[in-house]
């Protein structure tokens, strides 16, 4: 749960994955209905079995800056090189 009010609890949700093979990703958050909100990570290579470093966080703000509305969010992570993308389910 990510709650951005500054008061330095919960402002931030880490985003840390690992992939069976290698890949070139991106990686957006997504509201509700799937639209994008904010990317966080574009075209950056993972190795197999290894995480991004530094670990890529989300700060609640859309790419605009601006901070996103209540709501549920999800994680996308688009594999380039497989040609597919994988919305991260509910925790």
């Amino acid at each position: 749960m990510i709650s951005p009010n500054a008061d330095s609890r919960n402002d931030k949700q880490r985003v840390r994955f690992r992939l069976k093979q290698a890949d070139t990703v991106d990686v957006a958050i997504v509201d509700g209905d799937g639209d994008v909100v904010r990317e966080i990570v574009s075209g950056e290579r993972i190795s197999a079995y290894r995480y991004l470093k530094p670990t890529p966080e989300w700060d609640g703000r859309s790419g605009a800056g601006e901070r996103a509305p209540d709501g549920v969010y999800r994680v996308r992570i688009a594999l380039r090189d497989q040609g597919r993308s994988v919305v991260v389910p509910d925790a």
